[in-house]
């Protein structure tokens, strides 16, 4: 048993063999609108699998975490953690409030397979890049929504980013547990 757990082990992390070993999510386009930590870390959970991810940041700015850090910057004035989220993607800046920003990401959902964000709910129908306007351009898109969870949201309302902060203060998003619950389901007591 032992000869056949080593030899088995042997063949399954052999480095000469890595390259030919197939990526679990090869050929699969993931557009990351994400900021934060929440959102860009499911992207990157999907890139290290083979998905191609296309991250989408702020003009002359980036994701809003990529210079924020309390320890101190490094390697070209970025927070370190920021370099480990955002590995193995592809990065472009793009000003959706400009037409052609919105064009340029409608296209990009258009050729994508999964598009993900973590803003606020209703900021990016807000901008017009929404799941009703990508839907409509590619009806088999798979939208992920990372926006601090279905029923607690903070009060300062700022989406996913407080969901890592405890002390911020919470209230459930939804008054009543029952109405956002389908016919199909009975209600909770």
């Amino acid at each position: 048993m032992a000869d056949d757990y080593f030899s088995f082990t042997g063949k399954l992390f052999d480095q000469k063999e890595v390259s030919r070993k197939p990526e679990a999510l090869k050929g699969i386009r993931v557009l990351d609108l994400s900021h934060m930590i929440f959102g860009p870390t499911a992207a990157r959970f999907l890139a290290q699998y083979g998905a191609e991810v296309i991250k989408v940041e702020v003009p002359y700015q980036g994701d809003y975490w990529r210079g924020s850090t309390y320890w101190g910057k490094y390697w070209k004035h970025a927070n370190p953690l920021w370099h480990f989220i955002n590995h193995s993607k592809y990065f472009a800046a793009i000003d959706v409030k400009k037409t052609r920003g919105k064009e340029l990401i409608l296209k990009l959902a258009e050729r994508s397979d999964v598009v993900i964000e973590n803003f606020t709910s209703g900021t990016v129908e807000a901008w017009g890049i929404g799941y009703s306007r990508v839907s409509k351009v590619n009806p088999r898109i798979i939208k992920e929504v990372y926006s601090g969870g279905p029923n607690l949201r903070a009060k300062s309302d700022s989406g996913g980013a407080t969901r890592l902060n405890p002390s911020v203060p919470r209230e459930p998003a939804i008054k009543d547990p029952n109405a956002a619950i389908p016919r199909a389901f009975p209600a909770f007591p």
